[in-house]
């Protein structure tokens, strides 16, 4: 037995350490050979040697490449950008981050008689921002902006409705430069048709505060914003989809947006016994005091402490109700956007175990018990956000979110023992218990500013209110 226990032990270290050692990092700096200025927008395609599975990156600003989460293998790398020859190597990622330094690109001085365009250059690079020419990357018929990002190289969009840029995790997506569905990234870009779509800009946001400031207080994110085609930002559109399957099973749902100028108004809902659960990973069963507790001083925050609140799927089938609405318009010195959502979901899991175990002689025991869980979610969320902007060196932000969640659990269970050779029944158990929990958060956040005549200098008001409640409670 000990000799087991040894080999278990050293099998469990192996698989830890193998799972430590699964993700690597690289970095590097792509410069001109003869100039030596950074190189921004460049193209990096990584092919996984083994199983030619293919990633890619842009470098940043001033040449930056560093790429994160990488999983463990050998790649062949090729970099290329416009004007200059291709770079190829082979490179091992380990645990530990490799650094490949200065990558020096030339010049590629062939000279062209005659020069076809035949389309768009892909990506451009503006200071820190990666703009993408959305016409330069095909989508299917009725596609969302969902399935344009995911062409795009250097954009990753995740099976959770999350979306990676440059190695990072992209906060907030921005429609024309304005907040579209507050910080919920799944649903802005399941929302916006691809064909509408103009440019995509992948930046670094500043926090609001080092936005009026004009220093940089190392509070920012990443995000994205979505350019929309200029004869496109007025007038009605939408789509709604709808299947059905044996046995019974089905899945409907849509979209409808009414756009006119700065004026943006977008209804989407869903009705499904699938499984589908959310429309994104903002729905939070309660929350803590921190949640969102930047208010409207760290952009991102929010969002990262609401991934520790998520609905996460359960064993068995779901039926889900989901409906959002946003709304976002801007007046001479008013900025005005919001969003509510409404998640319904009842779940319904069945467990029968049926066992025989033999006793002394031709005795028998025959073991039918049977397990019905039913689970049953509420959630609604609301995310306020508004600029009013008194003169160009005073203003008064106010940011607010709130959120309930009633959960509630039903269980039954059943334990019928028998003997198994002559049917006569031994005992009969049951069981029963029902529990709800709601849990309450909510946020309000006002800052007054006023910019004083040296640059970097502010005076700044603020007030925050905060209330959380989870209660839990057992039902006879």
């Amino acid at each position: 037995m000990k000799k087991y226990l040894i080999l278990l032990g050293i099998l469990t270290l192996g698989i830890a350490s193998g799972y430590a050692q699964s993700a690597g990092s690289l970095k590097a700096t792509l410069k001109d050979s003869k100039s030596g200025e950074g190189i921004n927008g460049a193209v990096i395609e990584m092919t996984n040697a083994a199983n030619g599975k293919q990633q890619y990156y842009t470098s940043g600003y001033q040449g930056q490449v560093e790429i994160k989460n990488i999983p463990t293998a050998t790649y062949d790398i090729a970099i290329t950008y416009l004007g200059y020859k291709p770079h190829t190597q082979q490179v091992k990622i380990g645990a530990k981050e490799l650094n490949l330094g200065i990558i020096k690109l030339e010049e590629d001085a062939t000279v062209l008689d005659k020069v076809e365009i035949q389309g768009f250059l892909g990506t451009s690079q503006k200071g820190d921002t990666v703009s993408y020419n959305a016409s330069a990357f095909k989508t299917v018929r009725d596609a969302s902006a969902e399935g344009l990002l995911s062409k795009m190289p250097g954009i990753t969009v995740n099976s959770d409705g999350s979306v990676n840029a440059q190695g990072e995790t992209v906060e907030k997506i921005f429609v024309d430069g304005k907040e579209f569905f507050g910080e919920d990234v799944s649903t802005t870009i399941k929302t916006i048709p691809a064909e509408m779509v103009s440019k995509v800009e992948v930046y670094d946001k500043l926090s609001d505060k080092a936005e009026f400031t004009g220093l940089d207080d190392g509070e920012g994110y990443k995000a994205i914003n979505i350019v929309t085609t200029l004869g496109k930002r007025k007038g009605a559109f939408g789509k709604v989809y709808g299947s059905y399957g044996y046995p019974d099973k089905y899945s409907v749902g849509g979209n409808a947006n009414l756009f006119d100028g700065d004026e943006k108004v977008s209804i989407i809902a869903m009705a499904n016994n699938i499984n589908q659960l959310n429309f994104s990973f903002e729905d939070i069963v309660g929350a803590t005091s921190q949640a969102g507790g930047g208010g409207g001083m760290r952009g991102g925050g929010g969002m990262r402490q609401a991934r520790n609140f998520m609905v996460r799927p359960m064993a068995g089938i779901s039926t889900v109700q989901s409906v959002g609405l946003n709304y976002a318009n801007q007046w001479d010195k008013l900025e005005l956007q919001s969003s509510y959502f409404f998640n319904h979901s009842t779940t319904v899991n069945e467990n029968t175990t049926d066992r025989l175990s033999s006793g002394s002689g031709d005795y028998t025991e025959h073991s039918l018990s049977q397990t019905d869980t039913e689970n049953e979610n509420w959630n609604h969320r609301l995310n306020l956000r508004m600029d009013y902007k008194f003169s160009k060196t005073q203003s008064l932000m106010v940011r607010a979110n709130a959120s309930l969640q009633n959960y509630d659990n039903l269980t039954y269970g059943e334990e019928n023992i028998s003997n198994g050779t002559t049917g006569e029944a031994l005992k009969s158990l049951t069981t029963s218990s029902h529990d709800e929990r709601i849990g309450t958060y909510g946020n309000i956040f006002a800052l007054y500013r006023t910019r004083l005549a040296k640059p970097g200098r502010t005076i700044t008001v603020n007030s925050r209110v905060n209330w959380n409640t989870n209660d839990y409670s057992q039902i006879p």
